[in-house]
């Protein structure tokens, strides 16, 4: 199921967009098979799984950090329980959503970083402008003063 998300200045998904359009192709399960019928690789004791390695005394260059520019706008998404009201996990593109593990009552929000963000608009499976959300938290279901409403 993809999944796209846009902020926007003003409520209603009016004004200018801010950031990019964000997006994320996740598939929906009801259960996953953790069972595999192949085995782990074995080693004999007088092998070693990896080679043992070779402490030196030569100093290591420090990594170099370059700071990180946030851009406003969606950020990335969250899995959430709305019966719960908590965080499941963040998503991916390409997760599994497995209703046995994650449960049945979840709604997808999109985290946003920035002051001028007033909504969001969704898409969802290809269908144009599915919600709008003017109010954090913008989830794909919607809310009502925070307490999210599930996924039918």
């Amino acid at each position: 199921h993809p999944i796209w998300a846009t902020a926007y200045s003003d409520k209603s998904g009016d004004g200018e967009q801010v950031g990019d359009t964000q997006s994320i192709v996740v598939t929906v399960v009801e259960s996953i098979d953790l069972t595999s019928t192949a085995s782990p690789p074995t080693t004999s004791p007088t092998e070693s799984a990896s080679p043992t390695p070779e402490l030196t005394d030569a100093p290591t260059a420090a990594p170099t950090l370059s700071p990180t520019v946030l851009q406003e706008g969606v950020i990335g998404f969250t899995l959430i329980d709305a019966i719960a009201e908590e965080d499941v996990r963040v998503l991916s593109d390409g997760d599994t959503i497995d209703l046995q593990q994650d449960g049945r009552d979840l709604t997808i929000r999109a985290d946003t970083l920035g002051s001028a963000v007033s909504s969001v608009v969704f898409d969802f499976d290809n269908s144009s402008g599915v919600r709008t959300e003017n109010l954090a938290p913008y989830c794909l279901e919607g809310d009502l003063d925070g307490d999210h409403f599930p996924s039918s």
